[in-house]
C-alpha cells in the first residue's frame, strides 16, 4: 500500500489523526432490519398522495430513494417533535419534500419552509392546498434573513454552506436541529457556489471554515479545502477501495467539525449515517450495503434517548478501526 500523505487531503487526515481522536457516530434508528419493520417508517399510503415525492414531480426512478431519505430524517425528527404547539422550520425546503409529509403527520404543529425560490415555494403551497394541509407556512428569502422564533430546525440536502447557515440559525434561536448536509465540496474556497452568489453577489463564504476551534487549531485552510473536495463523492462509486475509504473519512471529519462547532456553542450534538434501502432487499447485509454517505447531524437535550442509549454504532467503530489501519502503514 502506498504511504499516506502524498495528496493534500491525505496530509490533512494525517494531521487530524495525530492530534485528535477519530470521529464516531451514533446508530441511526433504521440501522437494522428489525427497526425497519418496527413501525418507525412512514406509511405513505395513509397520507394524501400530494404529500408523496411524486407530487413534487420527482421522477419515478428516484422516488423510492427520496422516500427513504425523508424516512431517514423523520425517524430522528419525530421523537424531537414532542410539543403540540411546536414551530418546525425546514431550511432550504424548496417544494416541500420533507416539510409537507411532516406537516401531514403532525397537524398540531406549525411547519415553515424557508427558501429563496418563489417558484419552489409556490409548488409547495399548491401541494399543501391540494392535500388539505393547513399548518404549512412559507418564507421566501435567505436563511440568514429568517428571524422568527422556532423550536426545531431541519434541512435535507441544503447545498454546501447552506447547511451551516441552517445550523447557525438554529443555534442562534436556541432550537434543536436535524441536518442532512450535501455538496461538501462547495465548502472549499476554490469551488464556486451559485447559491451564495445569487444571495450575495460574491463567491466568498459567509461563514468561516473550519467551523470549530478544535479543527481550526490543527488543520490549515488549504488542507481543509482539500478535505472538502475529497469528501464530495458518492460512496456507491468507490467500491470499498482505499481511496473511497479515505474520502469517506474526509467527509466524516467535515461533519465532525460541524459537530464540534455546535458543542462549542453549548449543544449536545450527534452524528449518524443516513439509512436508505431498495424495496427488494431482504437481508441484513443488503440493507447495510444500501447506505449512503449523507450524514445526519442532530442536537437534542441530554435527557433524550439518543444520548441515553450511549450507542456509537458499529459503523462508527469500524471507521475508526479502518482509519487506524491505513494511518499506521
Amino acid at each position: 500500500m502506498a504511504a499516506l500523505g502524498v495528496k493534500r487531503y491525505e496530509t490533512g487526515l494525517l494531521e487530524l489523526h495525530k492530534q485528535l481522536s477519530p470521529p464516531s457516530m451514533v446508530a441511526h434508528p433504521h440501522s437494522t432490519l428489525a427497526s425497519r419493520s418496527s413501525g418507525t417508517r412512514i406509511t405513505w399510503s395513509t397520507l394524501p398522495p400530494q404529500l408523496h415525492p411524486a407530487g413534487a414531480g420527482v421522477p419515478a426512478e428516484r422516488r423510492q430513494r427520496k422516500c427513504d431519505q425523508i424516512d431517514s430524517v423523520l425517524a430522528i425528527v419525530m421523537p424531537l417533535a414532542s410539543k403540540e404547539d411546536m414551530h418546525i422550520v425546514d431550511f432550504g425546503g424548496g417544494t416541500g419534500a420533507i416539510a409537507l409529509p411532516l406537516a401531514g403527520l403532525l397537524p398540531e404543529v406549525t411547519v415553515t419552509i424557508v427558501d429563496v425560490s418563489e417558484k419552489s415555494l409556490a409548488i409547495a403551497q399548491r401541494r399543501a392546498a391540494d392535500a388539505g394541509v393547513v399548518n404549512l407556512k412559507i418564507f421566501c428569502g435567505d436563511i440568514g434573513s429568517f428571524s422568527d422564533a422556532f423550536d426545531l430546525g431541519i434541512s435535507l440536502h441544503a447545498c454546501g454552506e447552506a447547511s451551516d447557515l441552517a445550523m447557525h440559525a438554529c443555534i442562534t434561536a436556541g432550537a434543536r436541529f436535524v441536518i442532512a448536509p450535501c455538496c461538501v465540496g462547495k465548502l472549499s474556497r476554490k469551488r464556486m457556489n451559485n447559491v451564495t452568489w445569487n444571495q450575495t453577489g460574491s463567491f466568498d463564504a459567509r461563514l468561516s471554515y473550519p467551523r470549530s476551534a478544535v479543527i481550526s487549531a490543527v488543520l490549515s485552510s488549504e488542507n481543509y479545502d482539500a478535505l472538502a473536495c475529497a469528501g464530495d463523492f458518492s460512496e456507491v462509486s468507490t467500491d470499498g477501495s482505499k481511496q473511497g475509504t479515505l474520502r469517506r473519512l474526509a467527509k466524516c471529519w467535515l461533519e465532525h467539525d460541524r459537530q464540534l462547532w455546535a458543542e462549542e456553542k453549548g449543544f449536545s450534538c450527534f452524528v449518524c449515517r443516513m439509512e436508505v434501502c431498495k424495496p427488494c432487499m431482504q437481508t441484513d447485509e443488503a440493507w447495510l450495503e444500501a447506505r449512503i454517505v449523507v450524514l445526519h447531524i442532530f442536537a437534542c437535550e441530554a435527557t433524550e434517548h439518543f444520548e441515553a442509549s450511549g450507542s456509537r454504532g458499529n459503523d462508527g467503530m469500524q471507521m475508526c478501526e479502518v482509519w487506524h489501519s491505513y494511518a499506521s502503514k
